[in-house]
Protein backbone atom coordinates (compact mmCIF):
# COMPACT_ATOMS: atom_id res chain seq x y z
CA UNK A 1 0.00 0.00 0.00
CA UNK A 2 1.34 3.51 -0.97
CA UNK A 3 -0.25 5.64 1.19
CA UNK A 4 0.30 3.58 4.37
CA UNK A 5 2.18 6.03 5.93
CA UNK A 6 0.51 9.15 4.51
CA UNK A 7 -2.78 7.38 5.96
CA UNK A 8 -1.37 7.19 9.32
CA UNK A 9 0.29 10.45 9.33
CA UNK A 10 -3.19 12.26 8.19
CA UNK A 11 -4.88 10.09 11.89
CA UNK A 12 -2.59 11.97 13.40
CA UNK A 13 -3.04 15.46 12.97
CA UNK A 14 -6.24 17.70 14.16
CA UNK A 15 -9.08 19.31 12.21
CA UNK A 16 -7.27 22.91 12.95
CA UNK A 17 -3.87 21.42 11.57
CA UNK A 18 -5.68 20.49 8.42
CA UNK A 19 -7.49 24.04 8.12
CA UNK A 20 -3.80 24.93 8.55
CA UNK A 21 -2.39 23.12 5.64
CA UNK A 22 -4.73 23.89 3.44
CA UNK A 23 -4.40 27.57 3.66
CA UNK A 24 -0.42 27.53 3.26
CA UNK A 25 -0.90 25.38 0.13
CA UNK A 26 -2.87 28.50 -1.31
CA UNK A 27 0.57 30.26 -1.87
CA UNK A 28 2.52 27.61 -4.00
CA UNK A 29 2.49 26.95 -7.39
CA UNK A 30 3.28 23.26 -7.34
CA UNK A 31 0.64 21.08 -9.08
CA UNK A 32 0.51 18.57 -6.35
CA UNK A 33 -0.91 20.86 -4.03
CA UNK A 34 -4.56 20.74 -5.30
CA UNK A 35 -4.03 16.84 -4.76
CA UNK A 36 -3.14 16.90 -1.43
CA UNK A 37 -5.66 20.28 -0.81
CA UNK A 38 -8.56 17.56 -1.78
CA UNK A 39 -6.69 14.72 0.40
CA UNK A 40 -6.85 17.09 3.27
CA UNK A 41 -10.44 18.28 3.21
CA UNK A 42 -11.59 14.05 3.09
CA UNK A 43 -11.97 11.76 5.83
CA UNK A 44 -10.51 8.32 4.06
CA UNK A 45 -12.04 5.45 6.48
CA UNK A 46 -9.08 3.35 5.72
CA UNK A 47 -5.73 2.85 3.86
CA UNK A 48 -7.51 1.07 1.14
CA UNK A 49 -9.76 4.14 0.07
CA UNK A 50 -6.88 6.43 0.78
CA UNK A 51 -5.15 4.55 -2.27
CA UNK A 52 -7.51 3.94 -4.15
CA UNK A 53 -8.56 7.82 -4.33
CA UNK A 54 -4.35 7.95 -5.51
CA UNK A 55 -4.75 5.44 -8.09
CA UNK A 56 -7.77 6.94 -9.84
CA UNK A 57 -6.99 10.84 -9.90
CA UNK A 58 -3.30 9.56 -10.73
CA UNK A 59 -5.00 7.91 -13.45
CA UNK A 60 -7.36 9.91 -14.71
CA UNK A 61 -4.44 12.94 -14.61
CA UNK A 62 -1.75 10.56 -16.64
CA UNK A 63 -3.74 8.12 -18.75
CA UNK A 64 -1.49 8.26 -21.38
CA UNK A 65 1.40 7.45 -19.22
CA UNK A 66 2.16 3.64 -18.34
CA UNK A 67 1.34 1.81 -14.93
CA UNK A 68 4.73 1.53 -13.83
CA UNK A 69 4.90 5.67 -14.71
CA UNK A 70 2.15 6.61 -13.26
CA UNK A 71 2.84 4.55 -9.83
CA UNK A 72 6.49 6.42 -9.60
CA UNK A 73 4.22 9.38 -9.79
CA UNK A 74 2.09 8.33 -7.24
CA UNK A 75 5.39 7.73 -4.96
CA UNK A 76 6.49 10.84 -5.47
CA UNK A 77 3.43 12.82 -4.44
CA UNK A 78 3.28 10.50 -1.38
CA UNK A 79 6.70 11.51 -0.47
CA UNK A 80 5.64 15.26 -1.01
CA UNK A 81 2.56 15.22 1.38
CA UNK A 82 4.35 12.81 3.89
CA UNK A 83 7.24 15.71 4.65
CA UNK A 84 4.57 18.64 4.65
CA UNK A 85 2.86 16.55 7.79
CA UNK A 86 5.88 15.59 9.10
CA UNK A 87 6.92 19.51 9.54
CA UNK A 88 3.76 20.29 10.50
CA UNK A 89 4.26 17.29 13.77
CA UNK A 90 7.72 18.51 14.46
CA UNK A 91 6.75 22.54 14.30
CA UNK A 92 3.71 21.18 16.47
CA UNK A 93 6.03 18.80 18.52
CA UNK A 94 8.73 22.01 19.20
CA UNK A 95 5.67 24.11 20.20
CA UNK A 96 4.36 22.32 23.02
CA UNK A 97 8.00 20.86 24.27
CA UNK A 98 10.55 23.45 25.35
CA UNK A 99 13.56 20.74 25.97
CA UNK A 100 13.66 19.49 22.50
CA UNK A 101 13.49 23.36 20.95
CA UNK A 102 16.07 24.34 23.20
CA UNK A 103 18.12 21.09 22.59
CA UNK A 104 18.13 21.74 18.73
CA UNK A 105 18.68 25.96 19.04
CA UNK A 106 21.69 24.66 20.64
CA UNK A 107 23.14 22.24 18.30
CA UNK A 108 22.38 24.59 15.50
CA UNK A 109 24.98 27.48 16.82
CA UNK A 110 27.18 25.09 18.94
CA UNK A 111 29.70 24.68 15.95
CA UNK A 112 29.30 28.54 14.70
CA UNK A 113 30.80 31.69 15.93
CA UNK A 114 28.13 33.97 16.91
CA UNK A 115 28.93 34.21 20.89
CA UNK A 116 25.48 36.19 21.81
CA UNK A 117 22.89 33.37 20.13
CA UNK A 118 25.55 30.19 22.40
CA UNK A 119 24.87 32.22 25.56
CA UNK A 120 21.62 32.60 24.69
CA UNK A 121 20.46 29.44 24.67
CA UNK A 122 22.74 27.85 27.15
CA UNK A 123 21.11 30.22 29.63
CA UNK A 124 17.45 29.53 28.37
CA UNK A 125 19.11 25.38 28.66
CA UNK A 126 20.57 25.08 31.65
CA UNK A 127 17.10 26.77 33.18
CA UNK A 128 15.07 24.23 31.11
CA UNK A 129 17.39 21.34 32.46
CA UNK A 130 17.22 22.34 36.32
CA UNK A 131 13.50 23.04 35.64
CA UNK A 132 12.08 19.54 34.10
CA UNK A 133 15.14 17.32 35.92
CA UNK A 134 16.22 16.44 33.05
CA UNK A 135 19.93 14.62 33.77
CA UNK A 136 20.47 14.37 29.66
CA UNK A 137 19.89 17.57 28.84
CA UNK A 138 22.04 19.09 31.35
CA UNK A 139 24.61 16.51 30.46
CA UNK A 140 24.42 17.85 26.93
CA UNK A 141 24.35 21.37 28.22
CA UNK A 142 27.91 20.73 30.39
CA UNK A 143 29.54 19.18 27.15
CA UNK A 144 28.35 22.14 24.72
CA UNK A 145 30.20 24.24 27.28
CA UNK A 146 33.34 22.21 27.79
CA UNK A 147 33.85 22.02 24.22
CA UNK A 148 32.99 25.72 23.85
CA UNK A 149 35.77 26.74 26.56
CA UNK A 150 37.84 24.19 25.12
CA UNK A 151 37.80 25.77 21.48
CA UNK A 152 38.97 29.03 22.33
CA UNK A 153 42.29 28.14 24.25
CA UNK A 154 42.47 30.56 26.84
CA UNK A 155 44.67 29.56 30.05
CA UNK A 156 41.61 31.56 31.89
CA UNK A 157 39.09 28.73 30.75
CA UNK A 158 40.77 25.90 32.26
CA UNK A 159 39.40 26.55 35.34
CA UNK A 160 35.88 27.37 33.50
CA UNK A 161 36.69 23.72 32.29
CA UNK A 162 37.61 21.93 35.57
CA UNK A 163 34.51 23.00 37.32
CA UNK A 164 32.24 21.91 34.47
CA UNK A 165 34.04 18.80 34.54
CA UNK A 166 33.80 18.15 38.11
CA UNK A 167 29.87 19.30 37.74
CA UNK A 168 29.66 16.28 34.72
CA UNK A 169 30.91 14.06 37.23
CA UNK A 170 27.94 14.38 38.83
CA UNK A 171 25.65 14.28 36.18
CA UNK A 172 27.09 11.49 34.87
CA UNK A 173 26.66 9.83 38.56
CA UNK A 174 22.92 10.68 37.66
CA UNK A 175 22.30 9.61 34.15
CA UNK A 176 24.03 6.07 34.73
CA UNK A 177 21.38 5.56 37.76
CA UNK A 178 18.68 6.27 36.11
CA UNK A 179 19.61 4.43 33.36
CA UNK A 180 20.31 1.34 35.24
CA UNK A 181 17.04 2.15 37.52
CA UNK A 182 15.01 1.92 34.80
CA UNK A 183 16.48 -1.23 33.55
CA UNK A 184 16.63 -2.72 36.40
CA UNK A 185 12.81 -1.77 37.06
CA UNK A 186 11.68 -3.12 33.78
CA UNK A 187 13.45 -6.37 34.35
CA UNK A 188 11.89 -7.08 37.68
CA UNK A 189 8.24 -6.29 36.54
CA UNK A 190 8.98 -8.87 33.82
CA UNK A 191 10.04 -11.04 35.86
CA UNK A 192 6.95 -11.56 38.20
CA UNK A 193 5.34 -13.02 35.03
CA UNK A 194 8.45 -14.96 33.53
CA UNK A 195 9.74 -16.01 37.22
CA UNK A 196 10.87 -20.03 36.65
CA UNK A 197 13.74 -19.93 34.31
CA UNK A 198 17.48 -20.49 34.61
CA UNK A 199 18.21 -17.76 32.21
CA UNK A 200 16.04 -15.30 34.63
CA UNK A 201 18.85 -16.07 37.65
CA UNK A 202 21.71 -14.90 35.51
CA UNK A 203 21.18 -11.74 34.69
CA UNK A 204 19.33 -10.76 37.98
CA UNK A 205 21.15 -9.21 40.46
CA UNK A 206 21.70 -9.96 43.51
CA UNK A 207 20.34 -8.09 46.83
CA UNK A 208 23.81 -7.35 47.44
CA UNK A 209 24.59 -5.32 43.95
CA UNK A 210 21.02 -3.75 44.25
CA UNK A 211 22.32 -2.21 48.11
CA UNK A 212 25.44 -0.77 46.11
CA UNK A 213 23.77 0.64 44.22
CA UNK A 214 21.97 2.30 46.75
CA UNK A 215 24.23 3.49 47.84
CA UNK A 216 26.41 4.82 45.50
CA UNK A 217 23.26 6.92 43.75
CA UNK A 218 23.97 10.38 44.36
CA UNK A 219 20.26 10.87 43.36
CA UNK A 220 18.14 9.46 45.98
CA UNK A 221 15.52 9.49 43.57
CA UNK A 222 17.01 6.51 41.82
CA UNK A 223 18.14 4.92 45.09
CA UNK A 224 14.65 4.95 46.32
CA UNK A 225 13.61 3.11 42.70
CA UNK A 226 16.93 0.51 43.80
CA UNK A 227 14.72 -0.40 47.02
CA UNK A 228 11.75 -0.87 45.24
CA UNK A 229 13.02 -3.26 42.24
CA UNK A 230 14.83 -5.11 45.49
CA UNK A 231 11.72 -6.52 46.60
CA UNK A 232 10.23 -6.67 43.63
CA UNK A 233 12.89 -9.27 42.23
CA UNK A 234 11.67 -11.32 46.02
CA UNK A 235 7.91 -10.90 44.76
CA UNK A 236 8.00 -14.27 45.53
CA UNK A 237 10.24 -15.19 48.53
CA UNK A 238 9.24 -15.09 52.25
CA UNK A 239 11.26 -11.61 53.04
CA UNK A 240 8.97 -9.98 50.37
CA UNK A 241 6.85 -8.05 52.69
CA UNK A 242 9.64 -7.07 55.17
CA UNK A 243 11.63 -5.58 52.04
CA UNK A 244 8.58 -3.73 50.61
CA UNK A 245 8.21 -1.99 53.95
CA UNK A 246 11.86 -1.19 54.18
CA UNK A 247 11.32 0.74 50.84
CA UNK A 248 8.60 2.51 51.58
CA UNK A 249 10.00 3.47 54.99
CA UNK A 250 13.07 4.57 53.02
CA UNK A 251 11.30 6.35 50.16
CA UNK A 252 8.97 8.71 53.20
CA UNK A 253 12.66 9.42 54.83
CA UNK A 254 14.89 10.44 52.14
CA UNK A 255 15.50 14.25 51.02
CA UNK A 256 13.45 14.19 47.61
CA UNK A 257 10.65 16.56 45.99
CA UNK A 258 7.15 16.00 46.92
CA UNK A 259 6.08 14.80 43.83
CA UNK A 260 9.47 12.16 43.80
CA UNK A 261 7.84 10.85 46.91
CA UNK A 262 4.83 10.40 45.41
CA UNK A 263 6.08 8.66 41.92
CA UNK A 264 7.73 6.08 44.50
CA UNK A 265 5.15 5.47 46.78
CA UNK A 266 2.56 4.59 44.02
CA UNK A 267 5.36 2.46 42.94
CA UNK A 268 5.70 0.74 46.23
CA UNK A 269 1.96 0.28 47.28
CA UNK A 270 0.87 -1.09 43.93
CA UNK A 271 3.66 -3.80 43.90
CA UNK A 272 2.33 -4.41 47.56
CA UNK A 273 -1.36 -4.77 46.90
CA UNK A 274 -1.04 -6.66 43.39
CA UNK A 275 1.11 -9.47 45.99
CA UNK A 276 -1.42 -9.02 48.76
CA UNK A 277 -3.54 -10.17 46.63
CA UNK A 278 -2.44 -12.85 45.18
CA UNK A 279 -1.47 -13.93 48.76
CA UNK A 280 -5.03 -13.34 49.88
CA UNK A 281 -4.82 -10.74 51.90
CA UNK A 282 -8.29 -9.03 53.38
CA UNK A 283 -10.09 -7.34 50.46
CA UNK A 284 -10.52 -4.62 53.00
CA UNK A 285 -6.75 -4.39 53.15
CA UNK A 286 -6.47 -4.39 49.15
CA UNK A 287 -8.90 -1.57 49.33
CA UNK A 288 -7.30 0.75 51.08
CA UNK A 289 -3.89 0.37 48.74
CA UNK A 290 -5.89 0.76 45.37
CA UNK A 291 -7.54 4.12 47.22
CA UNK A 292 -4.36 5.67 47.14
CA UNK A 293 -2.74 4.35 44.29
CA UNK A 294 -5.87 6.04 42.35
CA UNK A 295 -5.74 9.10 43.71
CA UNK A 296 -1.94 9.21 43.05
CA UNK A 297 -2.71 8.29 39.55
CA UNK A 298 -5.11 11.29 39.28
CA UNK A 299 -2.49 13.61 41.06
CA UNK A 300 0.22 12.58 38.68
CA UNK A 301 -1.82 12.72 35.60
CA UNK A 302 -1.22 9.09 35.33
CA UNK A 303 -3.94 6.99 33.44
CA UNK A 304 -3.02 3.68 34.66
CA UNK A 305 -5.41 0.86 33.64
CA UNK A 306 -4.27 -1.66 35.25
CA UNK A 307 -4.26 -0.15 38.92
CA UNK A 308 -8.18 0.79 38.31
CA UNK A 309 -8.67 -2.76 37.30
CA UNK A 310 -7.58 -4.39 40.59
CA UNK A 311 -9.58 -1.64 42.33
CA UNK A 312 -12.47 -2.89 40.50
CA UNK A 313 -11.76 -6.21 41.15
CA UNK A 314 -11.79 -5.70 44.80
CA UNK A 315 -14.68 -3.86 44.90
CA UNK A 316 -16.97 -6.69 43.08
CA UNK A 317 -15.35 -9.69 45.19
CA UNK A 318 -16.21 -7.54 48.22
CA UNK A 319 -19.79 -7.32 47.26
CA UNK A 320 -19.79 -3.59 46.75
CA UNK A 321 -21.38 -3.55 43.49
CA UNK A 322 -23.21 -0.04 43.53
CA UNK A 323 -19.47 1.41 44.12
CA UNK A 324 -17.97 -0.74 41.31
CA UNK A 325 -20.76 0.35 38.83
CA UNK A 326 -20.83 3.47 39.73
CA UNK A 327 -16.99 4.14 39.31
CA UNK A 328 -16.57 1.42 35.90
CA UNK A 329 -18.95 4.36 34.54
CA UNK A 330 -17.65 7.47 35.64
CA UNK A 331 -14.20 6.76 34.92
CA UNK A 332 -13.59 3.81 31.87
CA UNK A 333 -12.79 6.14 29.52
CA UNK A 334 -10.20 8.44 32.61
CA UNK A 335 -8.35 5.07 32.57
CA UNK A 336 -9.19 2.57 29.93
CA UNK A 337 -8.84 2.88 25.96
CA UNK A 338 -10.00 1.25 23.00
CA UNK A 339 -6.95 -1.11 23.95
CA UNK A 340 -7.63 -2.25 27.43
CA UNK A 341 -11.02 -2.19 27.36
CA UNK A 342 -11.09 -6.28 28.12
CA UNK A 343 -10.30 -5.26 31.62
CA UNK A 344 -13.71 -2.80 32.44
CA UNK A 345 -15.51 -6.32 30.44
CA UNK A 346 -14.09 -9.02 32.83
CA UNK A 347 -15.46 -6.38 35.90
CA UNK A 348 -18.77 -6.32 33.72
CA UNK A 349 -18.70 -9.91 33.76
CA UNK A 350 -18.04 -10.74 37.09
CA UNK A 351 -20.73 -8.57 38.14
CA UNK A 352 -22.81 -10.37 36.41
CA UNK A 353 -21.83 -13.50 37.86
CA UNK A 354 -22.48 -11.84 41.40
CA UNK A 355 -25.87 -10.69 40.58
CA UNK A 356 -26.60 -14.18 38.80
CA UNK A 357 -26.21 -15.47 42.61
CA UNK A 358 -29.06 -13.55 43.43
CA UNK A 359 -31.37 -14.36 40.97
CA UNK A 360 -30.04 -16.38 38.50
CA UNK A 361 -31.02 -14.32 35.43
CA UNK A 362 -27.27 -13.33 34.88
CA UNK A 363 -25.68 -16.80 33.76
CA UNK A 364 -26.29 -15.83 29.85
CA UNK A 365 -24.50 -12.25 30.29
CA UNK A 366 -21.77 -13.26 31.82
CA UNK A 367 -20.92 -16.40 29.55
CA UNK A 368 -21.33 -14.04 27.08
CA UNK A 369 -17.98 -11.81 28.43
CA UNK A 370 -15.97 -14.68 29.39
CA UNK A 371 -16.10 -16.53 26.44
CA UNK A 372 -15.01 -13.46 23.89
CA UNK A 373 -12.18 -12.86 26.66
CA UNK A 374 -10.70 -16.16 27.23
CA UNK A 375 -9.62 -14.92 23.57
CA UNK A 376 -8.12 -11.43 25.26
CA UNK A 377 -4.25 -10.22 24.61
CA UNK A 378 -3.57 -10.36 28.32
CA UNK A 379 -2.77 -13.74 29.61
CA UNK A 380 -4.23 -13.08 33.10
CA UNK A 381 -7.43 -11.94 32.06
CA UNK A 382 -7.78 -14.35 29.07
CA UNK A 383 -7.21 -17.62 32.28
CA UNK A 384 -8.99 -16.12 34.47
CA UNK A 385 -11.98 -15.93 31.90
CA UNK A 386 -11.40 -19.68 30.82
CA UNK A 387 -11.87 -20.48 34.25
CA UNK A 388 -15.10 -18.48 34.89
CA UNK A 389 -16.77 -19.96 32.02
CA UNK A 390 -15.85 -23.67 32.60
CA UNK A 391 -17.76 -22.84 35.59
CA UNK A 392 -20.82 -21.59 33.86
CA UNK A 393 -21.13 -23.85 31.37
CA UNK A 394 -20.71 -26.70 34.38
CA UNK A 395 -23.45 -24.95 36.58
CA UNK A 396 -25.82 -25.55 33.52
CA UNK A 397 -24.99 -28.72 33.24
CA UNK A 398 -23.12 -28.68 29.69
CA UNK A 399 -20.92 -31.57 30.56
CA UNK A 400 -19.80 -32.45 27.10
CA UNK A 401 -18.98 -28.65 26.54
CA UNK A 402 -16.99 -28.84 29.87
CA UNK A 403 -14.97 -32.36 28.98
CA UNK A 404 -13.96 -30.39 25.55
CA UNK A 405 -12.88 -27.34 27.91
CA UNK A 406 -10.99 -28.93 30.57
CA UNK A 407 -8.52 -30.09 27.89
CA UNK A 408 -7.96 -26.48 26.61
CA UNK A 409 -7.47 -25.86 29.88
CA UNK A 410 -5.35 -28.05 30.97
CA UNK A 411 -2.75 -27.53 27.59
CA UNK A 412 -3.25 -23.88 28.17
CA UNK A 413 -2.02 -23.80 31.85
CA UNK A 414 0.73 -26.43 30.44
CA UNK A 415 2.00 -24.04 27.76
CA UNK A 416 2.31 -21.14 30.75
CA UNK A 417 3.58 -23.23 33.92
CA UNK A 418 6.80 -20.75 33.64
CA UNK A 419 4.37 -17.99 34.73
CA UNK A 420 3.98 -17.91 38.34
CA UNK A 421 1.77 -15.23 39.67
CA UNK A 422 -1.63 -16.80 39.99
CA UNK A 423 -0.30 -20.13 38.70
CA UNK A 424 -1.34 -22.44 41.81
CA UNK A 425 -4.05 -20.75 42.14
CA UNK A 426 -5.55 -21.49 38.76
CA UNK A 427 -3.98 -24.78 38.22
CA UNK A 428 -5.65 -26.01 41.75
CA UNK A 429 -9.28 -24.53 40.28
CA UNK A 430 -8.32 -26.55 37.21
CA UNK A 431 -8.12 -29.81 39.16
CA UNK A 432 -11.04 -28.79 41.09
CA UNK A 433 -12.97 -28.76 37.91
CA UNK A 434 -11.75 -32.20 36.48
CA UNK A 435 -12.55 -34.03 39.79
CA UNK A 436 -15.99 -32.86 39.35
CA UNK A 437 -16.50 -33.96 35.85
CA UNK A 438 -14.44 -37.84 36.91
CA UNK A 439 -16.27 -37.86 40.11
CA UNK A 440 -13.14 -38.79 41.72
CA UNK A 441 -11.43 -37.46 44.94
CA UNK A 442 -9.38 -34.20 44.55
CA UNK A 443 -5.56 -35.75 45.61
CA UNK A 444 -3.91 -32.21 45.30
CA UNK A 445 -2.71 -30.09 48.09
CA UNK A 446 -4.66 -26.64 48.42
CA UNK A 447 -2.53 -24.00 47.86
CA UNK A 448 -3.33 -20.19 49.03
CA UNK A 449 -6.21 -18.82 46.72
CA UNK A 450 -6.85 -15.24 45.72
CA UNK A 451 -10.25 -13.67 46.45
CA UNK A 452 -11.11 -14.11 42.57
CA UNK A 453 -10.27 -18.18 42.60
CA UNK A 454 -12.05 -18.52 46.09
CA UNK A 455 -15.36 -16.90 44.30
CA UNK A 456 -15.48 -19.20 42.01
CA UNK A 457 -15.20 -22.23 44.39
CA UNK A 458 -18.25 -20.55 46.27
CA UNK A 459 -20.56 -22.37 43.48
CA UNK A 460 -19.07 -26.03 43.14
CA UNK A 461 -17.55 -26.54 47.10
Amino acid sequence: MKGRRLYHLLKEISTKDRKKLIHLLQFTKDKRALIFEDILKNDFKNNKDLDEYLNNRFVEKNNNKSTIEIDKSIRRFVDYANKYLEDLLINNHLQLNKVDRMRILNEIVADGKNDYLQDYYLSKTIIQAKKNKDVNLHNQYLDWQINRYGRQQHDKNIKHIKKLLSEKKLYLNFAHHEQLSFYYRLLSTTLIDESISDDNKVISPSPTELDELVAKSLNKFYSGDYMITKARFSFFQDDFEELINDAITYIQNIPIKPIEKKVLTRRALFLKMVHNFNVDKPLNELLSYSKQIIDFNIALGFRDGLSFFYHLLFLVLNNDIDQCEKELEENTSLFFNDKTLFYASFIEGLIALKKNKKDNTHFDEALGIFSELKYSPNYYISLWSSLYEFLIHYLQGNMMLCKSLIERLKTFLYQHNHMEYSYEASNYVYAVFRKLLSKRLLNKEKPVLSALHKFILEFVE
